[in-house]
């Protein structure tokens, strides 16, 4: 393989890993985001249990209160739960990325210049480790329009399964061909490498 080749295919793979490590941490911070709106939403459910079971029982958790009436709890439950979404979601971003790693190696090979042949394969042995990860959290987006469609149409009963099903279905079909498609970049590259 010549210089002017084996710069134009680093030139690739760096471009390429560079546009998927930009997608895995835009997920990265999307999954951080709904797990702090799962758990405010969590604190909130176990608050309002409490407060019913507690309004239904003889002994009211207001009449340790009694100046406070149920609602006073029920704004106290609904603070709760957005300080501890917002706790959550400061404390899992303070951690490392899962894909630091990645990034290290991206930076690595593009300032490596000619003697970067190792860091690219080791690059794109990386890369074909982590695009499964990504055809998965793609599989779990499809699932999700899926449904979606499902209930922003629940007046078509029962048309409506089969458009969420052709709506999962297709996205899925998508981020599998995708997959492949990459997949198969990938290993070329790597061939060329080797070679």
């Amino acid at each position: 393989m010549t210089a002017t080749t084996t710069t134009s295919v680093a030139e690739d793979v760096i471009q390429a890993s560079e546009r998927w490590y930009r997608e895995l941490t835009t997920s990265e911070n999307k999954d951080r985001i709904a797990a702090a709106i799962l758990s405010g939403f969590l604190v909130l459910l176990g608050a309002i249990i409490l407060i019913v079971a507690s309004d239904l029982t003889p002994y009211k958790l207001t009449d340790y209160f009694i100046q406070y009436g149920s609602a006073f709890f029920f704004e106290v439950a609904g603070i709760a739960s957005i300080l501890a979404g917002l706790l959550y979601y400061f404390i899992k971003r303070r951690r490392e990325s899962k894909y630091a790693g990645l990034h290290e190696l991206i930076e690595r090979a593009k300032v490596e210049g000619q003697s970067r042949h190792e860091v690219m394969l080791n690059l794109i042995s990386l890369m074909l480790g982590v695009l499964p990860k990504i055809r998965d959290s793609k599989r779990d987006t499809a699932f999700f329009y899926g449904v979606l469609v499902f209930i922003l149409t629940a007046f078509l009963f029962p048309w409506n399964l089969f458009l969420a099903g052709a709506v999962w279905l297709y996205f899925r079909y998508e981020a599998t061909s995708e997959f492949n498609r990459e997949v198969t970049r990938f290993d070329n590259w790597k061939v060329r490498y080797q070679s």
